[in-house]
């Protein structure tokens, strides 16, 4: 099941078959943003320090594989009868940009991610946190950052209960928490730090 899941994903979603077998071709999300520095946000999802769940969830964000309303709807699921955000009343289409940085809902988490890196990276845009085009000498603080507070915002998009801005920041403590029980505790301490300005 695990090859035919990669043999799938690669087929549908990362790889095109290349003109010349000796030459590197760009996958599908390289191709529609090709100004950005593929080399580094690569590099940032592979950083030591980021847990496999972070990994798995910037390696989906990054191929915009997230289980959106837009992705769903073109996927033709059942639940999925228009590509507009259900979470919000805003009327936009719900893809990677709008579910994680953009949606009513959860704006609030990620204007203050947005604040928070700003701090360390003075001209970041929401557009180049969507590709973690970061450029800053140490990846792994913004990394980590943005992999913690994006996958708790995305998390607590489908929550039953009302969202609550608190929970996620709880949730990002915890986290940094951990990363200072493990050979990270440096950069543990300076995501603390920034965390509560």
């Amino acid at each position: 099941v695990k090859l035919w899941y990669k043999h799938l994903i690669e087929v549908q979603v990362t790889h095109t078959e290349p003109e010349d077998p000796s030459a590197l071709v760009p996958c599908r999300v390289e191709r529609l943003a090709p100004n950005n520095d593929w080399g580094r946000s690569w590099l940032a999802v592979c950083i030591p320090g980021l847990p496999p769940e972070m990994r798995s969830f910037l390696w989906k964000m990054l191929h915009c594989v997230l289980p959106t309303q837009d992705r769903l709807h073109r996927m033709n699921m059942p639940n999925a009868s228009s590509p507009l955000c259900v979470q919000c009343t805003s009327g936009e289409v719900d893809d990677i940009e709008h579910a994680l940085l953009r949606c009513s809902k959860i704006k609030p988490g990620a204007d203050f991610l947005l604040e928070i890196l700003k701090s360390e990276i003075p001209d970041l845009t929401l557009e180049r946190i969507k590709y973690l085009d970061f450029r800053s000498e140490d990846l792994l603080v913004p990394t980590y950052l943005t992999a913690a507070t994006l996958s708790q915002l995305w998390n607590s998009r489908f929550c039953s209960r009302n969202f609550s801005w608190q929970s996620v920041r709880a949730n990002v403590e915890q986290s940094i928490l951990t990363l200072r029980k493990s050979r990270f505790a440096s950069t543990a301490s300076k995501l603390h730090n920034m965390w509560n300005i």
